[in-house]
């Protein structure tokens, strides 16, 4: 499996951290994710995890800290649904290939390797695939401290 990389996201925020969790809270319950620990400058949150590329982006993310501190509000995001993702964009299509030329080739099919020349356009469309569910899912974090702030602080501001 491919290691989960942390994405560091930060925007400026002059706010009370409450307000921007209140913000940040339903949308991350909506998703199914569960909200481990909240203090009054940081929230912690588990995803579901991720089953598709259909799913919403932010469910790219496994784990999820908010810090709202020096004027900002960083979120710190594992990318465990996305590094899921990616393992079963490079690994199902050739190990598919592979299964289909075997049995091929037991059952006596001469031609048994054209099957696994179908793996082959994977080796462009793999890694196109998986860095469009990486951007996706960082966009999906990105917009998610921008409405933090931006809400967060028009609750805080009056």
């Amino acid at each position: 499996m491919i290691v989960p990389k942390t994405y560091t996201f930060s925007e400026p925020y002059r706010g009370r951290a409450g307000a921007a969790f209140d913000v940040a809270r339903p949308a991350l319950l909506a998703l199914g994710f569960d909200l481990r620990t909240e203090s009054s400058s940081e929230l912690h949150a588990k995803g579901p995890g991720m089953q598709s590329t259909q799913q919403p982006a932010l469910l790219g993310v496994s784990a999820i800290r908010f810090v709202v501190a020096s004027s900002s509000i960083r979120a710190e995001a594992v990318l465990g649904g996305v590094s899921r993702m990616m393992t079963f964009i490079y690994l199902f299509p050739p190990g598919l290939a592979a299964v289909l030329a075997a049995s091929f080739a037991l059952a006596g099919m001469q031609h048994w390797w054209v099957a696994l020349l179908t793996a082959a356009p994977w080796v462009l469309i793999a890694p196109l695939l998986a860095s469009v569910v990486k951007r996706r899912t960082m966009r999906a974090v990105e917009a998610l401290v921008r409405s933090m702030a931006r809400e967060g602080e028009r609750i805080s501001h009056g």
